[in-house]
């Protein structure tokens, strides 16, 4: 029974996986760009590091994540400025 239900969700023939290889020729071709990324101070959008992205316009001091499989919680991360934006602009400019 649980197969025949479940039969729907399955994919026949293989999953085509991605390259893992860089697309870029010489490694240092990727840090001259992401060395023009952060000297023209560029951040895509999306990520919750522009200030556009924030409520009342301001860099939230923490954010709420679920937790568990079964019985899911709420767990709030500090997401202290001083420690964690610069990190994670840098991050989003490497994307």
């Amino acid at each position: 029974l649980v197969r025949i239900q479940q039969q729907q969700h399955a994919h026949e023939g293989p999953v085509h996986v991605p390259s893992h290889q860089t697309p870029f020729v010489n490694p240092e071709d990727f840090f001259g760009v992401l060395q023009e990324v952060i000297s023209w101070n560029i951040v895509p959008d999306g990520f919750g590091i522009t200030s556009e992205e924030w409520e009342a316009g301001q860099y939230p001091i923490f954010e709420t994540i679920w937790v568990g499989r079964w019985q899911p919680n709420q767990l709030e991360v500090s997401l202290a400025g001083e420690i964690w934006y610069n990190r994670a602009h840098l991050w989003c400019q490497v994307l």
